[in-house]
């Protein structure tokens, strides 16, 4: 069985029952991500920014000194058993706040951010809207992570998943604010929803949506005791890098169908050359 993204040991935890099975109108931009990464191949989650465009976290490119490689994504509802139409990543960029470090992360000070440039257009796609999410709101995290009750969790099968998220604080003492925090609510509990739930190992790069289906964020990791209740999921929050978004995402070039330039691409490559440096 594949095993999670590169850093699944910051990816605790677990979506309490039913909410697995929760049905969503964001599927149209969630994908699978996959490449090689110590020879290991791993499997993650993504967002479809618009056709040639694919969001994910900073470490499932780069992490413990190292880059992840042959990243392809995936449209399917499952990796494993319906893995639907495959494309492939031609480039990337990654946030220069991002360090690829060795895990646990040290949120405070790091954007766990990155963008796939695919080599061909996705068809489908209807590009989406990013906003600010507000405190208190219930979200929607979608992604692939392996499945889990409170109680532990349970075999990997590729499925992707959607879950409630209520947007509690942003930051703490060790978490930049940066980071919107989501706890995972036992029974009993006033913000307790039964189709609430959190990240799992493989939701890294997942989209985290509104109630009108803007993009509001992206699932990093998790931060307590899993798999039991009262972690929190840990999700960046993309209205606030929306500029370097911008920046950084490939659109195609005037009258071709599959050639592409780059918005900022010699600041791009500049800063990848930088952190190959930097941990070499």
């Amino acid at each position: 069985m594949p095993s999670a993204c590169p850093g699944q040991t910051m990816h605790t935890v677990a979506a309490l029952e039913n909410a697995a099975q929760r049905q969503t109108n964001w599927a149209e931009h969630r994908v699978w991500v996959s490449g090689e990464h110590g020879g290991v191949q791993r499997y993650a989650s993504g967002v479809l920014l618009d056709p040639w465009n694919v969001l994910v976290s900073g470490h499932q490119v780069f992490s413990s000194g190292s880059f992840t490689t042959a990243i392809r994504i995936g449209r399917g509802s499952n990796h494993i058993t319906d893995p639907g139409d495959i494309f492939a990543a031609a480039d990337y960029v990654i946030h220069p706040a991002w360090g690829g470090v060795t895990f646990p992360l040290p949120f405070f000070d790091t954007v766990d951010l990155a963008i796939l440039h695919m080599a061909s257009p996705i068809p489908g796609v209807t590009p989406l809207n990013i906003s600010a999410a507000e405190l208190g709101q219930t979200l929607v995290g979608v992604g692939y992570g392996r499945p889990a009750t409170p109680n532990g969790y349970l075999e990997p099968d590729g499925q992707a998943r959607a879950f409630n998220l209520y947007y509690d604080r942003a930051g703490s003492i060790s978490i930049s604010s940066d980071y919107m925090l989501s706890n995972f609510y036992p029974p009993g509990w006033s913000r307790n929803d039964p189709l609430e739930g959190g990240a799992t190992p493989g939701n890294s790069g997942g989209g985290v949506f509104n109630a009108e289906g803007d993009l509001v964020g992206l699932t990093v990791g998790a931060a307590g005791s899993p798999p039991g209740y009262g972690y929190a999921t840990i999700t960046l929050r993309l209205d606030l890098y929306q500029s370097w978004i911008i920046d950084n995402i490939i659109v195609p070039a005037p009258g071709t169908a599959s050639a592409f330039a780059i918005v900022g691409v010699a600041c791009l490559r500049r800063r990848r050359r930088a952190v190959v440096s930097a941990m070499s």
